[in-house]
């Protein structure tokens, strides 16, 4: 609650080896049906105090690729 986070916790025993397979990173879940059953549910939350840039960075070795939309073109920022 103190960094603003929507959270419910559950113990160990209510984990239904269906949708959450294990307590691992990762939980041995199923992306498609992880997106399935709750995808509606995060396109309803309201983007307010969101910030969405149309930009999207990669690391390759020592340099950074940065792609971002401006004035409808792509612009490459190479950085190191």
């Amino acid at each position: 609650k103190e960094l603003n986070f929507k959270v419910e916790f559950f113990a160990i025993s209510q984990v239904d080896n269906k949708f959450i397979k294990n307590l691992n990173h990762g939980m041995g879940l199923s992306t498609k049906l992880f997106f399935k059953k709750h995808l509606l549910q995060i396109l309803k939350e309201p983007l307010q105090d969101k910030i969405c840039k149309k930009e999207v960075s990669y690391k390759c070795d020592e340099l950074v690729y940065t792609f971002k939309e401006e004035n409808h073109q792509i612009i490459l920022n190479i950085t190191n």
